[in-house]
């Protein structure tokens, strides 16, 4: 039964400052994904007011007997992970609504070739895996499916676009230097290269932006010569800063396995402020000039992750254009990273369009043989491809499979781009289509909830997400995985107990999650424990738990606190229809292990340095560590910030015109809904 609930949207989470509020009636309840939410008892809880203030005193005490041994371990951990070169760096992470937490920075390469071991299928409100249906590239695929597309060899048009796309992108990278005229920026730099390919990087704004418009002339022309490239030439004046072969042997799949782990090495030098940002993307441009190798999809997403850590979006998005011009087939890390990205860079419209691609719009994202036979069981994945006019082409377009990491990378998107109910009405549409959530998909809709104070869907994402975890220690041996809740949700979730005054439910949370994260105790403390200065006027208890969890004490914090106590209706009915979980898929896998070491030699600064022949160029000397503002910035935006469902199902277009289709006129519908 769906219930229509009146709401209160705020639209100022899309344009920082904005305070207007619109009310709407929202038709969309919480979806089949989820179990059905506790309703709210006004009764108990007031018989449970007088044990509050016991459990703070039980939470406080057990902090303090905790805390000294687990900040012991902590120590102890941290010198171990000083004396290992992969150690990931440690991260702030912020939580919605100001609670804040130290975590343990994760690898972002843990998933990328070539010393990453296969992941486990995690636990999902989505079907089981069916390995045999996924595309070769794919980080849950067999060695057998990898081995054999390893086997084939590309086309010489594929080589020489490759070979193209890459010397387009190294003069996005000479550009993105020169940007910064400063001397230091430039002869860091220049000090990171070989003297000869020196000579490259540093020639005019005017003889660069002349060889860029070449490289996209010939890119463009390519696009139409024959596989064999018969009759095909570059421009007359064009000069090759790279060239790439392969070998019948198949040497050459080693020397990319070098590539990769060389610019994994540099990227992971620059995050612990090892090596400037002008000798990074040096290096970085230097790698991809002298490798023989033409790089795979792993060298994109290591290009991809590292760029946008490095905060460099401008070249994130030639890399995206680098990567489409051979047409290169995406896996999951790609589409979570490209995702990800335009939601960083709030390019909606980018990132409306990626999806079309997913779901097989505008020419698709990747081709399967043109002979396959589509039966019905293959319906689901293999779509022809249509021209302008309606017509089928020859052409079959291979839909990725469903997967809960690159689903997580949506519903992050949808909640910025759009609204709370938006993305529950793409787990509905969607989840029709096998996709599913997974922990990292449900961990933003509750970090949402906690944001807006919305208790009943807070709590029931909040039972799904105890649902998976149980589930992930059954399918994955005792001790849980991938259903592990971070420490950043915990927080959330103590902060959405604290605000809508549900104290027993905040001790149960509060003490999970010490269980779960011991030895981060100390975090844990500064986002909970109580202030030394009390309000006088002994204002709701809520009020007073929430700016503890905030570990501030500051007067816009609290005022916000007020502001966002006010808007949640504790005499709000909750949602009264059944909800069925989905079932989660099985392990395929062990656990991937800490990534391997990698190996790399110090880089040559002087000009009487010889050139390598490995794609090696990774320098040991540390420098002070430094802020650096991006050389690169990316392109304008076109101006749209509202997503909905009809954009990603390609029944409206993705573009600034949708900015007069608001979401809040009509009640926001499923495909299930329209039909």
């Amino acid at each position: 039964m769906w219930r229509r609930l009146e709401v209160w949207l705020d639209v100022g989470r899309i344009s920082e400052g904005a305070v207007s509020r619109i009310k709407i009636i929202s038709a969309l309840a919480l979806p089949i994904i989820f179990a059905v939410a506790a309703t709210f008892d006004a009764g108990r809880k007031q018989q449970r007011r007088d044990q509050w203030d016991q459990a703070i005193t039980e939470v406080k005490r057990e902090l303090g007997q905790s805390e000294e041994k687990a900040e012991q371990t902590e120590r102890d951990i941290h010198t171990e992970q000083r004396t290992q070169e992969n150690a990931g760096p440690r991260a702030s992470v912020s939580v919605k609504g100001g609670v804040e937490a130290l975590v343990e920075a994760s690898d972002i390469f843990k998933d990328v070739g070539p010393d990453c071991v296969k992941p486990q299928w995690p636990a999902n409100t989505g079907p089981p895996l069916m390995v045999h249906r996924l595309p070769p590239d794919s980080i849950y695929a067999t060695d057998v499916r990898k081995a054999q597309a390893e086997s084939r060899r590309w086309t010489p048009k594929k080589l020489e676009t490759m070979m193209l796309s890459i010397d387009r992108l190294q003069l996005s990278i000479f550009r993105a230097i020169a940007a910064d005229r400063q001397p230091e920026w430039m002869a860091q730099a220049s000090a990171a290269v070989p003297t000869e390919y020196r000579k490259k990087m540093f020639v005019s704004q005017k003889e660069l932006a002349t060889a860029v418009a070449q490289k996209v002339a010939d890119i463009n022309r390519v696009r139409q010569a024959d596989k064999f490239l018969e009759d095909w030439a570059r421009s007359e004046t064009d000069t090759p800063l790279c060239s790439y072969s392969q070998d019948d042997e198949g040497m050459f799949h080693a020397t990319a396995q070098d590539l990769n782990r060389s610019l994994q090495a540099l990227f992971g030098q620059h995050a612990k402020s090892s090596i400037t940002t002008p000798a990074l993307l040096a290096k970085v441009a230097y790698n991809l000039s002298i490798t023989s190798a033409p790089p795979n999809v792993h060298t994109f997403n290591t290009l991809l992750l590292g760029f946008s850590v490095a905060q460099q979006p401008g070249l994130v998005y030639r890399t995206l254009a680098a990567f489409r011009a051979p047409q290169m087939r995406p896996n999951e890390v790609t589409n979570s990273a490209v995702l990800n990205h335009f939601t960083s860079q709030d390019d909606a419209e980018g990132f409306v369009r990626w999806i079309h691609r997913m779901r097989g719009k505008s020419g698709g994202l990747a081709l399967a043989r043109p002979d396959i036979r589509i039966n019905e069981a293959g319906a689901a994945r293999l779509v022809r491809k249509v021209k302008q006019d309606g017509s089928e082409t020859e052409k079959v377009i291979q839909l990725p499979y469903p997967t809960p990491n690159v689903f997580s990378a949506i519903i992050r998107g949808m909640l910025k781009f759009s609204s709370f109910d938006t993305a529950l009405g793409i787990c509905k549409g969607m989840g029709q289509e096998g996709w599913g959530l997974c922990m990292s998909g449900l961990s933003p809709l509750l970090l949402d909830c906690a944001e807006r104070g919305d208790w009943d869907s807070g709590l029931a994402v909040w039972q799904q997400m105890q649902t998976l975890k149980k589930e992930s220690v059954g399918h994955y041996g005792k001790r849980p995985t991938s259903g592990k809740i971070d420490l950043p949700v915990y927080a959330a979730m103590l902060k959405l107990c604290s605000i809508s005054g549900q104290r027993d439910i905040f001790h149960d949370v509060w003490a999970q999650a010490l269980r779960a994260h011991r030895m981060q105790a100390g975090a844990l403390r500064e986002s909970v424990e109580m202030h030394h200065a009390l309000p006088k006027d002994m204002l709701a208890e809520t009020w007073k738990l929430w700016s503890s969890l905030c570990g501030s004490a500051d007067g816009e914090r609290i005022a916000g606190a007020r502001r966002m106590a006010g808007v949640v209706s504790v005499s709000q009915e909750a949602s009264e229809q059944a909800l069925q979980p989905g079932h989660s898929g099985t392990a395929t896998a062990p656990l991937a292990d800490e990534p391997s070491t990698l190996q790399h030699v110090e880089g040559e600064k002087s000009e009487q340095s010889a050139t390598p022949t490995t794609p090696w160029n990774a320098t040991e000397e540390s420098e002070p560590r430094h802020v650096e503002r991006p050389l690169s910035t990316p392109p304008r935006n076109s101006g749209l910030t509202t997503v909905t469902w009809e954009q990603l199902d390609g029944s409206m277009p993705a573009g600034p015109d949708i900015d007069d289709y608001e979401l809040a006129e009509r009640p926001m519908e499923s495909p299930a809904d329209l039909n």
